[in-house]
């Protein structure tokens, strides 16, 4: 039993909110909630799929964070969510067409994202990183991967 100190009943008070907070997916690492059909994201291990562009305009993203157009982010699909438990991390991201090879902070969950296809959503200030010479509202592929 935890005594009574400021520290203890903080913790104690902190408790319930850290898993409300875990039940919605606001986590990363061995204490997110895994019961998920989507496949587990292994680090080093590339996944070819296809990245679009999506505009947060300041919306908080499914990570709990505020997303702006400009930020250098992604948003992962559906069928790598995995309960929010890649929220924090950070992918490589390489056009397979040649573009260049870029570092993004995972900050959300792409809903427009077809499912088992390994999609991926950019800002556009990612996406003219990646592609220099996007088209908008084209997908494109790419080959991405934790770090």
């Amino acid at each position: 039993m935890l005594s009574k100190t400021p520290a203890a009943a903080f913790l104690v008070a902190l408790l319930p909110v850290l898993g409300a907070l875990q039940s919605r997916g606001y986590c990363s690492g061995s204490g997110c909630n895994t019961n998920s059909t989507a496949q587990a994201l292994a680090n080093g291990t590339q996944y070819n799929g296809t990245a679009s562009v999506y505009n947060p305009n300041g919306a908080i993203g499914a990570c709990g964070t505020t997303v702006q157009n400009s930020d250098h982010v992604v948003a992962i699909g559906l069928d790598n969510w995995d309960n929010g438990a890649h929220c924090g991390e950070t992918l490589t991201v390489q056009y397979t067409l040649g573009g260049t090879s870029i570092q993004l902070l995972v900050v959300d969950k792409c809903m427009g994202c077809s499912a088992n296809d390994d999609a991926i959503a950019l800002t556009s200030a990612s996406m003219e990183l990646v592609d220099a010479d996007y088209v908008s509202g084209e997908s494109i592929p790419v080959i991405w991967g934790l770090i």
